[in-house]
């Protein structure tokens, strides 16, 4: 069971997403505010645009073209979200990916196995087995 969350914790800025980006609004200005049983149910007129699409990152999560960078860059989301730090990033499409990169000689091959759903793709080397997931360190 989750803690409580006053009008006055939103506004403060202390709610944040799995991203540690805050969630701000004002309480007082919702067009709908309803008690329920788990808590406010607040109605904004207007959408909180998460960062993730504001920011540098913006490209990977708004365009399918950069699937495969997403998949790669993806432990290091947290990092380029951050207000610590400014990048210029290069975003490489999945073809210029797939067609002009090697891994030590080895191909790369980007497997979408459900292109509705985020978590679902895998990039794979050729290695001595045959194609492998690809591992990294971070």
């Amino acid at each position: 069971m989750g803690r409580y969350c006053s009008p006055e914790t939103i506004e403060a800025g202390k709610i944040v997403t799995s991203w540690g980006t805050p969630i701000i609004f004002d309480t007082k200005s919702t067009k709908l505010r309803q008690m329920c049983v788990n808590g406010t149910l607040y109605g904004l007129d207007h959408v909180i645009v998460p960062p993730m699409f504001e920011k540098v990152t913006a490209p990977m999560y708004c365009n399918p073209e950069y699937n495969i960078f997403l998949n790669m860059a993806s432990s290091y989301i947290d990092v380029l979200l951050s207000d610590q730090n400014q990048f210029k990033v290069f975003y490489p499409t999945d073809n210029m990916i797939v067609n002009h990169t090697t891994y030590a000689g080895s191909s790369i091959k980007y497997v979408n196995t459900n292109p509705k759903k985020y978590g679902s793709q895998e990039i794979l080397i050729e290695g001595l087995n045959g194609l492998e997931t690809m591992k990294g360190n971070t």
